[in-house]
């Protein structure tokens, strides 16, 4: 699969750095492979650094915003005066006109006073924007694959029933396993993820040349369902037992 505009930048910046510590990453190339990512562990890690490192300028600028000195938005909060003493000032204004004095705020109001930002305001939206943000992207981004891996597990095991009953009617009608992966891999819209799965097996008993249970073997390592990779190397362990797979599929349905 081609890569997106944003992760050939990402690779190209960052992928040839991390190529040796993202593929010896064994559980991310697993859950890369079982959600069915399509993509190199190091542009999957590269694109999760930059979407980091973004994050985290992105949240910088609203921390500066907020609490720059003078033109910060908590400064220029503090600098309105308090609505609490509004009508007392206009009152002390009315009844002392003798003592106004116009380079003082407020006439030189005595109970003039300005806004306070609440301290725990500041505090949380410094630990929110500084280190709470920027930590839940790198964790959330970092997880993706995993992530991946599990949904598409959870999709296989709703399909995984209906294309078990599937492949024990096609090997009633002596389907060989060839064809009945063929069929199942040609019904995407009916049997969901293991379409996918069984379109792998095929692909790598016609075009890559392997035999079946190396294709199987191969099939097992990249599942996403522990019920799919139970149903495969029951299939494995039959053909290499000399069983019949006829009998597992009717059993298995």
């Amino acid at each position: 699969m081609e890569l997106s505009l944003w992760q050939q930048f990402c690779n190209r910046l960052l992928g040839r750095m991390l190529k040796k510590r993202a593929r010896a990453n064994k559980e991310l190339s697993d859950n890369i492979i079982k959600g069915k990512l399509d993509i190199m562990p190091e542009v999957y890690i590269a694109q999760t650094v930059l979407i980091t490192i973004a994050v985290t300028a992105i949240c910088a600028l609203i921390l500066a915003a907020v609490f720059f000195p003078e033109i910060g938005a908590i400064a220029l909060y503090e600098g309105l005066m308090d609505p609490a003493i509004d009508n007392k000032c206009f009152e002390w204004v009315y009844w002392n006109k003798e003592l106004l004095d116009d380079s003082l705020p407020y006439q030189g109001c005595p109970y003039y006073r300005t806004r306070v930002f609440p301290p725990f305001a500041k505090v949380a939206i410094a630990g929110v924007f500084g280190f709470i943000g920027p930590f839940l992207t790198w964790k959330m981004s970092g997880k993706a694959a995993a992530t991946a891996a599990k949904k598409r597990g959870d999709k296989i095991e709703k399909y995984l029933p209906y294309a078990a009953s599937y492949t024990a009617a096609m090997s009633a009608a002596n389907a060989t396993p060839g064809k009945i992966f063929r069929s199942l891999a040609m019904n995407k819209e009916i049997y969901g993820d293991v379409a996918d799965d069984a379109a792998m097996i095929y692909r790598d008993i016609t075009l890559m040349g392997y035999d079946l249970i190396t294709a199987m073997k191969m099939a097992v390592d990249r599942a996403a369902s522990p019920w799919l990779t139970e149903f495969f190397q029951g299939m494995i362990g039959t053909l290499t037992a000399g069983g019949q797979l006829k009998l597992f599929f009717l059993n298995r349905a």
